[in-house]
């Protein structure tokens, strides 16, 4: 039977991201994620990236013996400090979890996941970034978000 998550997983899939989808506090919640993301156009390789994210997220809660009902703003935020700490946090990481949060939380605040990544912009700002003779090192990247530019790794002017 197709599931959502068999839609970007198989069996050549590592055996550990799968039980942590399907086994752990939030395996009641990713086939709802995992089909909105289908629905909404992301592709295959986003989808994989986002959910294994929360797969990690889901073996942390377990570990911590903490259930999707226990969510909350600080505890995100715990977790993704824990993984900045530990060097493990990855570009796209927030976004996941931040949509998670409003899947789980709908109407709520959102949690300021990307406070310490995230400067309000204007258009003089990210113009700079892109000036004549700036440039973005290898390996990193600067992302948009509503309300805010998002730059991970340093910019370089030569």
């Amino acid at each position: 039977m197709e599931t959502p998550l068999n839609r970007f997983f198989n069996e050549r899939s590592d055996p550990r991201t799968l039980d942590a989808l399907t086994s752990g506090p939030l395996a009641a919640h990713l086939d709802t994620y995992a089909q909105q993301l289908h629905d909404q156009g992301y592709t295959a390789s986003s989808s994989r990236s986002q959910l294994r994210v929360l797969g990690h997220f889901s073996r942390w809660l377990k570990s911590n013996g903490l259930a999707a009902e226990q969510i909350d703003s600080s505890m995100l935020e715990r977790y993704v400090r824990c993984l900045r700490k530990s060097g493990k946090l990855r570009r796209g990481d927030t976004t996941a979890l931040g949509r998670l949060w409003r899947m789980l939380r709908p109407g709520e605040v959102e949690t300021p996941l990307l406070a310490s990544e995230c400067l309000p912009h204007s258009s003089a700002s990210i113009s700079a970034l892109f000036a004549p003779g700036a440039r973005i090192g290898r390996g990193n990247h600067c992302l948009l978000h509503a309300g805010c530019a998002c730059v991970s790794g340093r910019v370089f002017s030569d």
